[in-house]
């Protein structure tokens, strides 16, 4: 079983944000972690950058080439 772990959070933010990381870094440990899905994150040891997909709209858009 894999799983697919949303939080509408910025990842290791403090407050919530510490506990999703921790929480999907538990997963990722346990070789269930598929996806992450947030409102961003900063340097993450532990979770593959790939696996950690930002939802912040903002972000996203900065990202493309206009």
């Amino acid at each position: 079983m894999q799983i697919i772990y949303s939080v509408g959070t910025r990842l290791k933010s403090g407050g919530f944000g510490n506990t999703a990381y921790y929480g999907a870094l538990g997963l990722e440990r346990a070789g269930l972690l598929k996806k992450v899905l947030a409102m961003g994150s900063g340097k993450q040891a532990g979770i593959p950058v790939g696996k950690i997909k930002n939802l912040n709209l903002a972000q996203r858009f900065n990202s493309y080439p206009f």
